[in-house]
């Protein structure tokens, strides 16, 4: 199944019911206040870090995940690569909470790629076009290989990305559209999930804290929007995973030290199945 560029012109993603759900359940948590407190942040750090790692095939439990972020401990018997995907995840949520403002130009994508994929590529790949073909297992599309139709559509993504007025919308357009067109090497849901977060943040309002629970409808609804261009899929997983995500900073910045979801559940099995992508040396 070839690209079709069509797929990214801007068009309504969310109706008119679903902008007004949206506002009013960010409206209920006080996101200034989360992105200045160290205490929530780490509370939440785990979590993020966990289920966004999860997605790729990284085989850390919860625990191992959070030993290595607060107390530097790797896990024996791990990818050392394994590792350095969680502490790069970590560095690019905490520079995004410090430092996104307004919504993500083509730098700022380059700028994260840089960031999750730093020791797991090449420098010359880190941040740049890709110079190979790449395919998805479980999936029949095949991105466009051709570094110059790459540069043009990702400018264009990022110039129909502007046109969105709701910050939701917009998250969500570039999250399906920078993970659909595989501009990278490698680390493109990587670096489409943190370019949603710094949608989000830099639009003022919380993020989406990737939650385990959600990770099979994830992906299903990212491989599901390559094959057809529905966002209906995708905005299903980000309505749970917000309402989820809300939910435990409210509960955070309100005083209650809680255990989040992931730390309640015993189950620390990877899902397999994931859509990493292949690549093919030319």
């Amino acid at each position: 199944m070839n690209p079709e560029p069509s797929r990214t012109i801007h068009k309504p993603i969310l109706t008119t019911d679903e902008k007004r759900l949206l506002a009013e359940m960010v409206a209920s948590v006080d996101f200034q206040k989360f992105r200045v407190s160290k205490h929530a942040i780490k509370e939440v750090m785990v979590d993020f870090v966990y289920a966004s790692a999860l997605i790729e095939g990284n085989d850390y439990n919860v625990q191992e995940t959070e030993d290595l972020l607060d107390l530097g401990y790797t896990s024996a018997g791990k990818k050392h690569a394994d590792a350095l995907m969680i502490l790069n995840l970590r560095r690019s949520f905490e520079d995004i909470l410090k430092s996104s403002h307004g919504s993500p130009d083509m730098s700022d994508v380059q700028d994260i790629h840089a960031t999750v994929t730093e020791d797991l590529l090449l420098e010359s790949e880190r941040g740049q076009v890709r110079q190979c073909e790449v395919t998805i297992s479980s999936c029949e599309y095949t991105p466009p290989a051709d570094p110059k139709m790459l540069w043009e559509e990702l400018k264009f993504i990022i110039a129909e990305s502007k046109k969105y007025e709701d910050v939701f919308e917009r998250a969500i357009y570039l999250h399906c559209n920078i993970a659909y067109l595989q501009f990278f090497k490698d680390g493109n849901k990587r670096t489409a999930r943190m370019t949603q977060t710094s949608t989000l943040v830099g639009g003022g309002v919380a993020p989406v804290l990737f939650n385990f629970k959600f990770v099979d409808l994830y992906r299903a609804a990212v491989v599901h929007y390559y094959e057809t261009g529905d966002y209906e899929p995708y905005k299903m997983f980000f309505f749970k995973n917000y309402k989820t995500s809300l939910k435990s900073i409210d509960y955070l910045l309100n005083g209650d030290r809680i255990k989040s979801i992931t730390r309640t559940d015993n189950n620390n099995t990877t899902p397999t199945n994931h859509d990493e992508p292949k690549v093919n040396k030319p």
